[in-house]
C-alpha cells in the first residue's frame, strides 16, 4: 500500500507498507538518514529534527539514524554483526531460562526487564536491567514517536530524554550500538517474547505450529523506518521533492506476511546486524519452552 501526504508547506510524506515497496526503498540511492536539512515543511522538519536530536549519545549519532555513507557506521555495525553471529552464542544458560520461564507463564519478573537484560548482556557480560534502565528504554522510544504536546513539553522541561540518553549509556559504556540495542530495539523483542507465550498458551498453535512458523510469527520489525530524500526522484511510483520523507511501515508489512527479510531490511546498506542473533535466540527460547534443544548446526524443526 502507497500512501501520499502531501500539503504545502505542512507535509510531505510517503507511505509504504508492502515488503516490495520496502525494499525499493530500503536501496533507493536517492534515500537517507542524513536529516541535516529539509523542505520547510513543518511537519517534516519536526520530524525529522526530533529523530537527529534523540538518536544520539553525546555527539555521536547512534546507528539507526547515522547517514549511509557514515564510515563510523559501516565499521562498527560490520563489527557487532560478526560478533553477533558467530556460532558461539552470546547468551548464557540463565538468560534463556528467564526468557522460556516467562514463554510459559513461569515467572512474575517484567518481561521488560528480562529482555533488556538478555539484550543487554550481548554487549557487557556484566550488565543488569532495572527499572531505572527499562524506564529510560521507554522514554527514549516514546519520544520518538509520540506527537502529544503536553507529553514533549513536559520531556522537555524536565530534559527526560537526555536523562534516558544517559542512563542507558552508563552500562554499556555509551556504546552506540548498545544503547539503540537497549533503548530502541529492545521493544521488539518484548513483542516477539509476548507472542511466544500467547502461542505456547494456545494448545492447538502449540501442536501445529513447527519452529520455523512460531518465528515467522514471533519475531517482527520497528514500528517504522525513516528515509529522506536528498534529491529529486521517483519512490514506489510516487514523484518526490529533496527534503520529503518516506516512511516505511515496516511491522505492519513484516507481520502481515510474516516476512523476516522486511524485519531486518535485508538485503539493504541498513540490514540489521542481529539478523541471525534475534531468530536463534528466539528460537533457543522456544525449544526451552517446549522442553526441547536445537542440534549444534542451530538447524530449525
Amino acid at each position: 500500500m502507497v500512501r501520499r501526504v502531501h500539503i504545502p508547506a505542512i507535509a510531505d510524506l510517503l507511505i509504504l507498507s508492502t515488503p516490495s515497496d520496502i525494499a525499493e526503498a530500503a536501496q533507493h540511492p536517492a534515500l537517507d538518514r542524513r536529516f541535516s536539512s529539509v523542505d520547510g515543511s513543518i511537519l517534516n522538519e519536526l520530524i525529522a529534527r526530533r529523530m537527529h536530536r534523540n538518536l544520539r549519545i553525546g555527539d555521536r549519532l547512534l546507528p539507526s539514524a547515522a547517514p549511509r555513507d557514515d564510515e563510523d557506521r559501516q565499521t562498527s555495525q560490520a563489527k557487532l554483526a560478526k560478533r553477533l553471529n558467530r556460532k558461539q552464542a552470546a547468551w548464557d544458560t540463565a538468560t534463556l531460562d528467564a526468557l522460556a520461564d516467562y514463554t510459559l507463564d513461569r515467572t512474575k519478573r517484567p518481561l521488560g526487564l528480562l529482555a533488556q537484560q538478555a539484550v543487554g548482556s550481548a554487549f557487557n557480560k556484566d550488565y543488569v536491567a532495572t527499572r531505572d534502565t527499562w524506564r529510560a528504554a521507554q522514554v527514549l522510544d516514546a519520544s520518538l514517536r509520540s506527537f502529544n504536546p503536553l507529553r514533549r513539553a513536559l520531556w522537555a522541561a524536565t530534559e527526560a530524554v537526555p536523562r534516558a540518553q544517559k542512563r542507558l549509556g552508563h552500562p554499556v559504556h555509551d556504546n552506540p550500538a548498545a544503547i539503540h540495542a537497549t533503548g530502541i530495539a529492545v521493544h521488539t523483542l518484548v513483542r516477539a517474547l509476548e507472542t511466544l507465550r500467547m502461542v505456547m498458551a494456545d494448545r492447538h498453535l502449540q501442536r501445529s505450529l513447527s519452529t520455523r512458523a512460531v518465528l515467522a510469527r514471533a519475531i517482527t520489525a520497528p514500528d517504522s523506518v525513516l528515509r529522506q530524500v536528498k534529491t529529486p526522484c521517483t519512490v514506489a511510483g510516487q514523484p518526490m521533492k529533496a527534503g520529503g520523507l518516506v516512511i516505511l511501515r515496516t511491522r505492519q508489512a513484516a507481520e502481515a506476511h510474516l516476512d523476516l527479510s522486511t524485519a531486518f531490511l535485508s538485503g539493504s546498506w541498513s540490514k540489521c546486524p542481529a539478523d541471525s542473533f534475534v531468530p536463534r535466540m528466539i528460537a533457543e527460547v522456544w525449544a526451552r519452552a517446549m522442553g526441547e534443544r536445537l542440534d549444534r548446526t542451530g538447524a530449525l524443526p
